[in-house]
């Protein structure tokens, strides 16, 4: 895989390098609330930076990284995000 940045959890007030179209009022990361991709861009994900509703926490954060991971298998794959 390659990959430009791998950021493992931005907190929303940190994301200020991304493009504007891609955040929320807020500084979060817009994503799909299902698989938390990016709204933006395919090959983005984001974890505990979301605006997907939840709290930024380590058990939050931790099944959002899962979530992610099996995300990023099915896009190496050439399938679509599913979790």
């Amino acid at each position: 895989m390659v990959a430009d940045v791998f950021i493992p959890s931005f907190a929303p007030f940190r994301t200020d390098f991304l493009p504007a179209d891609c955040v929320a009022s807020n500084g979060a990361v817009k994503v799909h609330k299902k698989n938390l991709m990016s709204t933006k861009w395919e090959n983005m994900f984001a974890v505990g930076c979301s605006d997907n509703g939840e709290m930024c926490a380590i058990p939050k954060i931790g099944d959002q990284a899962k979530s992610v991971a099996k995300n990023i298998d099915h896009l190496i794959k050439g399938e679509a995000a599913k979790h």
